[in-house]
């Protein structure tokens, strides 16, 4: 399954900082320390704080293309937020890539 997802990860991250600095809702978010739980089951604490905004479930085409066009028309908006921070180092982003 094709999916993009920014990523911002964080000991002692708080996601809701994260949303409001960028102005965008996460499509899943968690705070260091709490559990990681499935349909299933429980199985661990986070380690680390985490923010994501995926295209998983939000774009129904496989081409990386859309999923990419769509992850940037959502992040547009906040994109000097997103750049300050890269350049400052304070919070690291990453792009995960899945095709």
């Amino acid at each position: 399954m094709t999916n993009v997802t920014l990523c911002i990860y964080r000991d002692h991250l708080d996601p809701t900082q994260i949303s409001a600095r960028l102005g965008l809702k996460p499509t899943d978010s968690f705070r260091r320390g709490e559990p990681i739980v499935t349909k299933r089951r429980r199985y661990s604490d986070h380690p680390t704080g985490g923010w994501l905004l995926s295209s998983r479930d939000r774009v129904p085409s496989e081409e990386l293309e859309v999923h990419l066009a769509w992850l940037l028309q959502q992040i547009e908006p906040a994109a000097e937020v997103i750049r300050a921070r890269i350049a400052n180092l304070k919070v690291p982003v990453d792009f995960d890539i899945y095709s």
